[in-house]
């Protein structure tokens, strides 16, 4: 009894993690067509009468949106916004992006619309506005934008107790039901932690193996597993690689450029983590296996589904989350409202760059399905840049495709796309907590433990060797893009970001240069 106690209020802190008690009463929230609503632009304070802050609010650059895909208040995430609300929002906004183009003299606002990915809680994006991130875009002489961060809820500990608790056959069931059915999921969640355990184990090996072929140490390069010899193929044809730095690829049925990327470490620093990685051993193949084997692949699968509901809320499934007093709207509203203002100001739109790390790229990614008709009436996105996409080749290039292939109208550019990705050894060697967690990083994680896919076109995108062992394929899918088409491999040099999955935050992403291959090789 003693132990039962404890595991009912074990489940109950994981209930209260999962859905926030404001969450449960929440209303339809389905979208109309973007940009039939009426937009009104009250005129904005000029920087003359009030200079720009420095220290910059939550709500001057926060969209926040809950679990369960509603736009909420970015000062109090529990409560629902409904229209009126979140287009006073978004017109404040716009009002400073525009006091910000004055501030720099240019023409028309320039926004940039940033997707974290997943593990990251409200605290990680507030903190970005807290730390200076968005005055040091805003202030950039060089590539200066207005930022607005969409918020959502993506750490493991709410995502996992959603699972355990709330989500049943894809929809949130009440707490009576989810409370009962809890034992049943939690036990299947340890048998399948056991059964995966042989192939977390075998696919962990694979990666010390590519990460010892790849470097020569130990055993030879023709060692390394098929879509490493493919992806150096595509590149150095029968030669090998001896100098990958130097090398570009050259799309032959569309504009695509690509690199191979160098890895360079010092001695110190090799030696240093070989040791971490040799002394781990024991715990990283039994407990760091186990968790990967099934608690963090459940938590992955919440973090999708919470890329999902920012168009379609749970809400708009269910009507018992549905109150009287007020109709939300979803998280992806923000892109309604974009193109709402673009149809509002033909030929004087914003321009938007739309930027998406890891799984930021699967929210970017429904956002231009979702709407694909409004991007093309309206040729807003001047920029899409993808960094360590999670979201797999094949739903990149069918989302890409279209918005990639449109003819801009007189006056107007083409659309960019720079999808930037680390160094293939740097991405699985990458080590968590000591070296505890099995090596890689989570595009490694999704490949091999979390999404096992079943065609290499559904591994992620943002990983080198996937891309450079498709890119044929992605020439192809992409041949009729006109704008600038670059595929960007970062050397791994100690010291200098990016060298692991979570180090694209802290690059200037905003920057055109980061983006683009540089000129010499």
């Amino acid at each position: 009894m003693r132990y039962s106690g404890l595991a009912s209020l074990l489940l109950l802190l994981l209930a209260g993690c999962a859905t926030p008690p404001a969450e449960n009463k929440m209303s339809v929230a389905r979208e109309t067509e973007a940009g039939q609503e009426k937009v009104t632009s009250p005129p904005c304070p000029s920087v003359s009468n009030r200079p720009l802050r420095r220290t910059r609010a939550i709500d001057d650059h926060i969209v926040r949106v809950s679990p369960d895909g509603l736009m909420v208040d970015p000062e109090q995430a529990g409560r629902p916004l409904d229209q009126t609300q979140a287009q006073q929002g978004f017109q404040h906004m716009l009002c400073e992006a525009t006091r910000l183009a004055e501030h720099h003299g240019g023409d028309r606002p320039r926004l940039l619309v940033y997707v974290h990915g997943g593990l990251n809680s409200y605290q990680h994006s507030d903190q970005k506005v807290h730390d200076g991130l968005a005055w040091r875009i805003m202030n950039d002489l060089q590539d200066w934008h207005y930022p607005i961060f969409i918020s959502w809820k993506s750490d493991a500990l709410s995502t996992w107790g959603e699972h355990i608790l709330r989500l049943r056959e894809g929809k949130k069931a009440g707490a009576v039901v989810g409370a009962a059915s809890a034992p049943f999921i939690l036990v299947a969640d340890i048998a399948t932690t056991l059964g995966r355990f042989p192939a977390t184990v075998y696919y962990q090996l694979s990666n010390e193996k590519d990460r010892a072929a790849s470097r020569g140490v130990l055993m030879p390069s023709r060692a390394l597993s098929g879509s490493w010899k493919t992806a150096n193929h595509n590149f150095c044809g029968e030669n090998a690689c001896a100098n990958p730095g130097t090398l570009r690829y050259q799309g032959e049925q569309s504009g695509l450029t690509a690199n191979l990327s160098r890895y360079k470490t010092s001695f110190l620093n090799s030696t240093g983590r070989g040791s971490a990685q040799i002394a781990t051993v024991p715990l990283r193949y039994t407990v760091g296996s186990l968790w990967h084997s099934a608690v963090s692949a459940s938590a992955w699968d919440v973090m999708k589904r919470r890329t999902q509901t920012q168009f379609f809320p749970a809400s708009d499934f269910d009507g018992r989350w549905q109150p009287r007093d007020l109709k939300p709207v979803p998280g992806g509203h923000l892109f309604t409202m974009l193109l709402a203002h673009a149809r509002s100001r033909p030929g004087a739109q914003p321009d938007l760059t739309l930027v998406g790390h890891s799984m930021g790229t699967l929210v970017i990614n429904r956002a231009l399905e979702r709407f694909r008709d409004q991007w093309a009436a309206t040729d807003l996105i001047d920029n899409l840049v993808y960094m360590a996409a999670a979201a797999s080749i094949e739903d990149s290039l069918n989302a890409l495709a279209p918005i990639l292939a449109d003819a801009p109208r007189p006056g107007e550019t083409p659309v960019n796309f720079y999808n930037l990705t680390l160094n293939r050894v740097a991405e699985v060697s990458e080590m968590h907590y000591g070296g505890i967690i099995p090596t890689g990083s989570l595009l490694v994680s999704i490949d091999q433990h979390h999404e096992r896919p079943e065609h290499a076109l559904r591994r992620t995108f943002g990983s080198e060797v996937n891309v450079l062992s498709s890119i044929q394929i992605v020439d192809q899918a992409l041949r009729h893009s006109r704008g600038d088409l670059v595929f960007k491999a970062f050397d791994r040099q100690v010291g200098a970001p990016p060298s692991s999955h979570g180090d694209f935050g802290d690059i200037p992403f905003w920057r055109q240069e980061t983006w683009r291959l540089s000129q010499q090789p």
